[in-house]
C-alpha cells in the first residue's frame, strides 16, 4: 500500500486477462481499507503480452502516483522486457505511460533476471532502478525522470541509460 494524505492504494499484478497476460491493476480506499476501489488496468496495452514485477511511489508534494513495471508489450515471443512507468496526477482513475529503458531485457527462463524494481518520488524527482541481464552480467539501472517546474535542468522529463556495475558480483561487505 500508498499513502496520500489519509488515502490508501495498492497495486499488483495478476493474470486475471489470461493465462499469458499479466497487467499491472491499482486500487484505492479512502476509509483506511474497509471499502476499496473496483481494480483499474494501468498499463494501456492490449497485446495479450506480459506486465509484471512493479514497484509503486506516491510523491507526497503534488499526490502523483508512479507505478514502475516490466512490459513485454514490444515483443511478440513475450521473452524480452522493457521497463515502463505509468503515471497518475488524478488520484489513480487516469494513467499515463513512459517507456524509459532504450534496450530490451533478453530472458529465456535459463537465468534468474531477479525480482528487483522499485521506485522513489519526492518533489517531482522520481528515481527508478531495476535490474538488467546483458551478455550474462546482471547489472542496475536506473532513469532520471523529473516532473516540470522543479528547478531542475530538464531534457524531455526522462534521462535514459545510466547502467551501475557492482565488481565483484557478489560483492563482498567489508
Amino acid at each position: 500500500f500508498g499513502e496520500r494524505g489519509g488515502l490508501a492504494d495498492a497495486r499488483w499484478a495478476d493474470q486475471r486477462n489470461g493465462v499469458n497476460n499479466s497487467d499491472i491493476f491499482f486500487i484505492k480506499s479512502s476509509d483506511g481499507g474497509n471499502n476499496l476501489t473496483d481494480a483499474l488496468k494501468v498499463n494501456s496495452d492490449n497485446t495479450g503480452r506480459h506486465q509484471y514485477r512493479n514497484a509503486m511511489a506516491v510523491d507526497q508534494s503534488n499526490g502523483y502516483i508512479y507505478i514502475a513495471y516490466y512490459d513485454r508489450r514490444n515483443y511478440i515471443l513475450n521473452d524480452t522486457s522493457d521497463v515502463y512507468i505509468s503515471k497518475s496526477t488524478d488520484g489513480g482513475a487516469n494513467w499515463t505511460e513512459y517507456k524509459i529503458n532504450n534496450s530490451g531485457l533478453y530472458n529465456d527462463g535459463s537465468l534468474f533476471d531477479g525480482d528487483y524494481i522499485d521506485i522513489a518520488a519526492h518533489a517531482g524527482i522520481v528515481r527508478p532502478v531495476w535490474t538488467h541481464i546483458d551478455n550474462f552480467n546482471t547489472g542496475i539501472w536506473t532513469c532520471l525522470f523529473n516532473e516540470p517546474g522543479t528547478g531542475i535542468a530538464d531534457n524531455n522529463s526522462i534521462n535514459k541509460n545510466f547502467n551501475f556495475t557492482v565488481n565483484p558480483n557478489p560483492a563482498n561487505l567489508v
